[in-house]
């Protein structure tokens, strides 16, 4: 699931209730409303490598990672 910040209480809320706790998330800094088109693509290219690595990780190694840092933007040390 791609999210931004502002979304982690509500993606980890979906995930209990769709019973996919180990979905992984791919989160990009908050806000992109009014962002400039350039900036969005800064995010999303910044997103990729969560993306790749949600997709090919194994999903114990996947559930292990988020359980140790939390779900976060990468640079967002204190997550959400």
């Amino acid at each position: 699931m791609i999210i931004t910040e502002a979304f982690i209480p509500l993606a980890l809320a979906r995930r209990r209730t769709l019973g996919v706790h180990e979905l992984p998330l791919a989160v990009i800094p908050h806000p992109l409303g009014g962002l400039p088109p350039e900036r969005v693509q800064e995010r999303a290219d910044a997103a990729v490598e969560q993306i790749i690595h949600a997709l090919t990780a194994p999903v114990g190694q996947l559930v292990a990672e988020e359980q140790q840092r939390g779900p976060r933007a990468p640079g967002n040390a204190h997550g959400r």
